[in-house]
């Protein structure tokens, strides 16, 4: 398993990879938009990195994680998103 850090530039390949796992669980819920795949990565509040796993350096990614403060219940949150259809979940949970 290959894990590194998200940057901007992979807004649109987080929003797809929560999209396909939302989409999965609740098509009522609608999806996503840029701006909370940008929010996720690069938020003011949270200096906490979003992280990428994939099988390989080359390979697209299949889920992400991420910690972050929630400031009003002052504990940490986790954001954990695979592909739908990926058994790997708690492998990204085991991760964090």
């Amino acid at each position: 398993m290959f894990v590194r850090q998200a940057s901007l530039e992979d807004a649109e390949l987080v929003l797809d990879i929560f999209n396909s796992e939302i989409t999965a669980i609740d098509p009522e819920h609608g999806l996503f938009g840029l701006d909370i795949a940008k929010h996720i990565i690069e938020s003011p509040s949270n200096n906490s990195p979003t992280w990428l796993f994939s099988d390989d350096e080359d390979s697209t990614p299949f889920g992400l994680a991420n910690l972050n403060p929630d400031l009003d219940a002052k504990e940490m949150e986790a954001a954990l998103a695979v592909r739908a259809g990926d058994p790997r979940y708690p492998v990204l949970l085991d991760w964090c």
